[in-house]
């Protein structure tokens, strides 16, 4: 308050100096601030309502004063002799002081337009000061904006970068797995090749021996004292077929009497031997080679045990060979021609399917004593299904 005070005496120093009175600048620049102000207070009888009614300044001008007028009185009556004199130069004093102080009206407008003039300035400094956050918060956001744009232009490049490189590496990626397929596609064809390589050289392999045991084919007849009375035989006796009148035969020991049979002409006890038998349109057949000394007479079973070297079809397409119990042969190709072969130092009787090449099965390991004769079962004709003979063929060897 001290400070907004004085403020406003400079500031009333400064109106009287622009008006031009020089007593009246005098009197404020003499005068103290809070005289100036109890004066007003006092003489305007606003002491009751000032906030500076308990000021020590205040209180000790309004004593001043009352002595001042108690001094005056108790001189006056005293003194009477010195009235006229005291009474001159009061009245000086009074005209001095009139040319001298202002009056209370304008002391109290200086004193308004001072605090006018300080809440004005007061209130421009707070404008100021709010300016200067708001310039500062202002600088600060530009600032933070400029920041934050900057990141986010960082945060665009790197992500335009990574969107870049995941391109690359889908593109990659599929680049990769179609050299993946075509490396799997590679090697499934290579393991195809492998096999078909496997498969052609078993099959070149399969054809130089048949080709080689082809080498041992011999000349086979039908014995037409062995066959079944049923059998019906061709003149040459290279063929053989079942027909449904039994023929009035001699009952030879050699003869079959119940299994549709026929044993060939020639007999071999030592060395190698080969021979060929279409069985094409056939749904049921037997052959192979038999011992001399099989029983001809009544129900046979077909087992090496029992004398019998042989395999069969049954039911079009299922094939075995006749080991004792049947092992089935799951042929991928109908034979249409079966090729016989005998070593029988070896003990070896192997079966071919010649138009493909392939082997069929082999017994190996066999004792073989006495003579060992081809052996041929047209089976029994079924109402005309299997009527077709089963034919003795010429081996065609290519050298």
């Amino acid at each position: 308050m001290c400070d907004v005070l004085h403020l406003v005496c400079v500031f009333c120093v400064f109106v009287c100096r622009v008006m031009r009175n020089e007593h009246l600048c005098k009197h404020f620049l003499k005068t103290n601030v809070y005289d100036i102000l109890c004066d007003f207070l006092i003489l305007n009888k606003l002491k009751q309502h000032s906030s500076l009614s308990g000021h020590v300044f205040c209180q000790a001008h309004e004593m001043d004063s009352i002595n001042e007028n108690t001094d005056f009185v108790l001189s006056k009556v005293s003194s009477d002799e010195k009235y006229s004199e005291f009474k001159g130069n009061f009245t000086e004093e009074l005209e001095s002081e009139r040319k001298v102080n202002p009056s209370k009206g304008t002391k109290a407008l200086l004193i308004l337009l001072g605090l006018m003039l300080v809440f004005a300035l007061g209130g421009l400094c707070i404008v100021w000061m709010l300016y200067n956050n708001k310039h500062a918060d202002f600088e600060s956001l530009k600032e933070q904006h400029i920041m934050v744009s900057k990141q986010l232009a960082a945060q665009m490049i790197n992500s335009t970068v990574m969107i870049r490189e995941q391109d690359e590496l889908r593109t990659n990626y599929t680049r990769v797995k179609e050299q993946l397929q075509l490396l799997d596609v590679m090697i499934r064809e290579q393991d195809e090749l492998r096999t078909n390589y496997t498969r052609v050289k078993e099959q070149l392999q399969l054809l130089d021996d048949l080709k080689r045991i082809q080498q041992y084919a011999v000349d086979v007849t039908l014995d037409p004292e062995t066959a079944h009375p049923n059998l019906i035989l061709s003149d040459d006796g290279k063929q053989v077929s079942c027909g449904d009148i039994r023929q009035k035969l001699p009952d030879k020991p050699e003869r079959f009497n119940y299994t549709v049979s026929v044993l060939g002409k020639e007999g071999f006890s030592s060395g190698k031997f080969y021979f060929e038998v279409q069985v094409k349109g056939k749904t049921k057949w037997e052959l192979g080679v038999a011992r001399e000394s099989i029983n001809r007479k009544g129900q046979i079973i077909l087992t090496p045990s029992n004398g019998f070297w042989t395999v069969w079809l049954r039911n079009e397409n299922e094939y075995a060979a006749l080991s004792g119990p049947p092992v089935p042969l799951p042929l991928s190709v109908k034979p249409q021609r079966v090729g016989v072969f005998v070593d029988y130092k070896e003990g070896l009787v192997s079966f071919y399917d010649v138009e493909s090449s392939s082997h069929i099965y082999s017994f190996t390991g066999q004792s073989f004593t006495g003579k060992l004769y081809p052996y041929f079962c047209p089976d029994l004709n079924d109402k005309g299904k299997n009527s077709v003979p089963l034919i003795i063929t010429p081996v065609k060897y290519n050298k």
